[in-house]
């Protein structure tokens, strides 16, 4: 069930009216309710702060709220987690479901057969299959074709990730797959830690009991593949590769397909049905021979019917072929066949990695005002066979193929430079569109985003990390072309303005690669700041990746960049390394380091910066076990907080959570309950911040006295996992809530 369509509408609108929601066990419609009634509320147009309306049992009134859920859905983290845990509870067997894109398939039945077979077996563990085939011979489309195929053998979630083995600068590493894979599973972000073992072992709960399909397309070497085969019994693992990867077949027992050309029967079936090909045209001498020139190749049949497409004759085609070699050059073809202006975009694309990008980006890249225009282009080049469309969700994707960019690549164009020079720019203008509205309040070294931060933001949270996600290829692509054409500057602001991402999201091994990037660009130009802003945000990667020593390092360098008279980015780097040493528990350390961050921000008079800083020092004397100072330090850093002039309310709540945590710390259980209610109230009520009200609700738990009381907080931080899909959180609080007992006294 698609979270943001109409199925879901339906699905909840019905409901609601039934009532179903509040079944035992159901997350679905009474958080659903509630947000929609706190959403209500702050948007009134009468200016009544009183509550709406109860819910009717009318079906449209239902179904008109319904689509207001989804809608506000669309920017409100919380909600969406929700609709997630919905769709999963209304569809438990399924809620990734990979649509097939190709409009013909034809023969492969005794491959199918074979793999059927396979997942009959139904072993104790995930089955892995190769399929292994020469490029274009139809691999992808076979493991696409499979999902249909398989569905009432495997009908839980259906998955695809292209790990892009076949373009060394674009793989992804395990741990990006893993990623990519749980999101599609409707992991809520920050529930995916940055380690691969870590997403490796969530990964193997959410596939646990789910006999599913994952497509792991593309892969070029077996550590791709690898430790990526997790889930339950009976699911079925498809890679697709040009390689027999034999360790795989020693390490999993995998089964290997080898893929190979159609029969030329199958070959006249794919003209007749994708080049509308008269059959009797077929027994000509000439389009027999060209039948048998395509070597049952699906490639060369795909472009002989772009030909067609385009008004040749198959006859023409035939005779145009005859005689030379066994199968002329076909992009070279395609390529003069195209009108001036695509032919124009196809050598500039060629300028660029061979990336996956929006309309958009490809219309500033050919210099063209209208996305509508750039559109018509990418079809006519689609329809030539020399751009690939997809449309994972959303508006639609392109990416040249790789035999079409192998050919542009050899072309010169006039407008090369200026066209990657304006490309980059849009990258760049994206990028930090949506950076600084997800790092709302920070401070930026980059020109573009610094003049960006002084404007509203442009996006709210989440649709702007959803933007970063969607675009994070073509941003690490961005940067890479950037280096390589050895502009500096672009390459640093790129890496700036992708941090938000890296941080909020999880990709630190991307941050690792660009930042390394964006660390020489630095210092080839001799930017003192632009150095000390990458390698502090490449820290804190280096940091959630438990390189903990390198982390040191790069703070420290980041210290030693910056000059004295950029007293906000010394304080940066000191608090960083600060952040380091609470982390290694090293609390008197990183109370120093914080006190001398102080003297820095107090020059450059940043009240934000002193709050936070205020904070973490309340933090390092909590940990310290220095309770009382803890307790005055965190009662001013709240005072502080709460007389910043723009409000900052996230942190605010961070700051009465370690005050709670701290007077409970303390023994002081009844003073620690008002800080947590009230971080509890903006965390869940304002911010939408699930994992945050989770840990809030555990700890507001602990200091509860009335047993009843203490299991409905249990109750709740559970609920909270299971909507996240944090499982070893649910099954954390799961133990606490058995060891509670009627009686209720373990929880205290």
């Amino acid at each position: 069930m698609e979270v943001f369509g109409p199925a879901i509408i339906a699905a909840l609108a019905n409901a609601m009216v039934t009532g179903a929601g509040q079944e035992a066990g159901r997350v679905s419609v009474a958080p659903l309710a509630a947000l929609l009634g706190r959403m209500r509320r702050g948007r009134r147009a009468d200016g009544d702060d009183g509550p709406p309306p109860e819910p009717t049992d009318d079906p449209a009134e239902m179904r008109r709220l319904a689509e207001a859920i989804v809608e506000r859905a669309r920017d409100d983290e919380e909600i969406a987690a929700l609709l997630r845990r919905f769709a999963r509870e209304e569809t438990p067997e399924r809620l990734a479901v990979i649509e097939p894109p190709y409009a013909s398939f034809v023969n492969r039945d005794e491959a199918i057969a074979q793999v059927r077979e396979l997942v009959a077996e139904a072993p104790e563990r995930p089955r892995l299959l190769l399929i292994v085939g020469e490029a274009g011979i139809g691999k992808s489309a076979l493991a696409v074709r499979l999902a249909q195929e398989l569905d009432d053998l495997l009908p839980g979630d259906q998955l695809h990730v292209d790990l892009r083995g076949h373009a060394p600068d674009e793989a992804l590493t395990p741990s990006a797959a893993a990623t990519d894979l749980l999101y599609k599973l409707g992991s809520y972000p920050g529930t995916v830690g940055p380690g691969f073992a870590e997403q490796r072992a969530l990964l193997q709960r959410r596939l646990r009991g789910n006999r599913a399909l994952v497509i792991l397309d593309n892969a070029e070497s077996p550590e791709q593949v690898d430790q990526l085969v997790v889930g339950g019994p009976g699911s079925l693992f498809v890679v697709t590769t040009r390689h027999r990867m034999p360790s795989l077949v020693g390490t999993y027992g995998a089964r290997v397909l080898l893929l190979g050309p159609l029969a030329d029967t199958h070959v006249e079936r794919l003209l007749i049905e994708d080049g509308r090909v008269d059959p009797g045209a077929l027994a000509a001498p000439e389009a027999r021979e060209l039948v048998r020139r395509c070597g049952g190749h699906p490639a060369r049949v795909w472009d002989v019917v772009a030909q067609l497409a385009h008004g040749e004759r198959l006859e023409e085609i035939a005779r145009a072929g005859a005689g030379g070699d066994p199968w002329p050059d076909p992009v070279e073809r395609r390529y003069l066949a195209l009108g001036p202006a695509a032919a124009r975009l196809h050598r500039l694309l060629g300028q660029l990695p061979p990336v996956v990008q929006g309309a958009g980006p490809v219309a500033a890249l050919a210099g063209l005002a209208d996305e509508a225009e750039a559109e018509a282009l990418l079809t006519e080049l689609a329809e030539r066979r020399l751009v690939e469309v997809s449309r994972p969700e959303g508006p639609r994707r392109y990416q040249q193929t790789a035999d079409a960019h192998r050919h542009a690549v050899t072309l010169a164009d006039p407008d090369a430079e200026a066209a990657v020079e304006r490309w980059l720019a849009r990258c760049l203008a994206t990028a930090v569109e949506a950076e600084v509205s997800v790092m709302r309040g920070r401070w930026y070294v980059g020109a573009v985003a610094r003049a960006q931060a002084r404007s509203e933001p442009v996006h709210s949270r989440k649709r702007a990390l959803d933007l970063l996600l969607t675009e994070r290829a073509v941003l690490v692509a961005a940067v890479r072309t950037a280096a390589e054409r050895e502009r500096f500057a672009l390459v640093w602001q790129l890496c700036e303005a992708m941090w938000g991402l890296h941080l909020r999201r999880g990709f630190h091994e991307d941050c690792l690669r660009t930042h390394a990037l964006g660390i020489g660009a630095a210092l080839a130009v001799g930017d003192s700041r632009a150095l000390a802003r990458t390698r502090v945000q490449r820290g804190f990667s280096l940091m959630a990746l438990g390189q903990l020593n390198a982390a040191e390092a790069d703070f420290r360098a980041a210290f030693a960049a910056e000059r004295d008279d950029h007293p906000r980015g010394r304080a940066t780097a000191l608090e960083s390394l600060g952040l380091l040493r609470l982390r290694q528990r090293r609390f008197a350390d990183a109370l120093d380091l914080f006190h001398e961050a102080l003297t820095f921000a107090e020059r450059a008079g940043d009240p934000r910066a002193l709050a936070l800083l205020a904070h973490h020092v309340g933090r390092a004397r909590y940990g310290a076990g220095t309770y009382p100072e803890a307790l005055r330090q965190l009662d001013a850093a709240l005072a502080e907080m709460r007389a910043l002039p723009t409000p900052d309310r996230y942190n605010e709540a961070r700051v009465l959570t370690s005050l709670g945590e701290a007077r409970l710390a303390a023994g002081d259980r009844a003073g620690a309950r008002g800080p947590l209610d009230a971080a509890l109230a903006i965390m869940a009520d304002e911010e939408g911040a699930l994992i945050q009200e989770a840990a809030i609700t555990e700890l507001r738990a602990r200091c509860e006295d009335d047993a009843e009381r203490r299991r409905e907080l249990w109750q709740r931080a559970r609920q909270v996992h299971k909507t996240t899909g944090d499982i070893a959180g649910e099954e954390r609080v799961q133990a606490l809530l058995r060891a509670e007992g009627p009686g209720g006294g373990a929880g205290r």
